[in-house]
């Protein structure tokens, strides 16, 4: 993002660093693009009337994209050495890495990885769009279900990492319904999706500060995020002939029940988050 304003600023003498509707504009083009050079070699921003009748439009390969980002890229690989670290793993005690996210469906993000960890190739089997999880290494052969006597450090982490898993899949999930049209893109009122877009980037913020917090806390936020949105959701539904409620209500149990499932990933999605945050500035 900060880019593409400089470069229309230079080209235009337009700073558009303060309108709000442009910076929108020229986001959704931005997040598109990245999306698509995880599989493209380059792509084309092409934006009609970004700005005072002004288009925009300019290409954007794979290589610029990754030489721009660089310093974010290698930032993601020091919480990826610390979760190593604060896990007191070694690089060869890891039997599989599996990525889940977002952002490390990005091949520079994907290589940084594989060299790390000494030429092992990420498991791609698990979609990263539907899985997220929290704890950056888990060794092999930890419990994935009822564990008696007594509470041990990885129920302890088990049980924040569902937390944790709960929150961002509710905030990845409703990014994509904002913005799907047919979901709620073309139900929403402007004003909606900026509240519901404002509250996500708040939670997306708030994730990547508060990284340790308690499984309380996030099921906490959590709750303050559904209040910002059920209601509009609700709204929506209504205005458009649903259940009053029932909707949102459906929506809600759907992710309950993707967040009571526990998921065991050995690399962590602190790649996604701190990537998803930055890449969003």
């Amino acid at each position: 993002m900060e880019y593409f304003t400089k470069l229309i600023k230079n080209k235009h003498g337009k700073d558009i660093s303060k309108d709000n509707k442009a910076l929108g504009k020229l986001r959704r083009q931005a997040e598109r693009a990245k999306r698509a050079l995880s599989s493209q070699d380059q792509v084309h921003i092409q934006i009609e009337s970004l700005f005072d009748n002004v288009d925009f439009s300019v290409p954007l390969t794979r290589a610029h994209f990754e030489e721009l980002n660089n310093d974010l890229f290698e930032k993601t690989i020091g919480h990826v050495k610390k979760a190593m670290d604060d896990a007191g793993l070694e690089k060869q005690e890891i039997d599989e890495i599996v990525l889940v996210g977002e952002g490390t469906m990005i091949p520079k993000v994907q290589q940084l990885l594989k060299d790390y960890f000494d030429g092992k190739e990420p498991n791609k089997g698990v979609n990263p769009d539907e899985v997220v999880a929290f704890g950056a290494a888990v060794q092999g052969g930890i419990l994935s279900g009822e564990v008696g006597g007594g509470e041990t450090h990885d129920d302890l982490c088990g049980t924040r990492c569902d937390a944790f898993k709960a929150l961002e899949t509710y905030v990845n999930d409703m990014k994509k319904q904002v913005n799907d049209k047919d979901k709620l893109a073309d139900k929403l009122e402007p004003d909606e999706k900026e509240t519901i877009e404002s509250a996500m980037k708040e939670a997306l913020e708030w994730l990547v500060n508060n990284q340790l917090a308690e499984r309380d806390e996030y099921y906490e936020k959590l709750e303050e995020v559904k209040a910002v949105c059920n209601p509009i959701i609700t709204a929506v539904y209504q205005r458009s002939g649903g259940a009053p409620g029932g909707a949102a209500e459906d929506y809600s149990d759907k992710h309950d029940e993707l967040y009571g499932r526990r998921w065991i990933v050995l690399i962590s999605c602190l790649v996604s988050i701190i990537l998803g945050y930055y890449l969003m500035k």
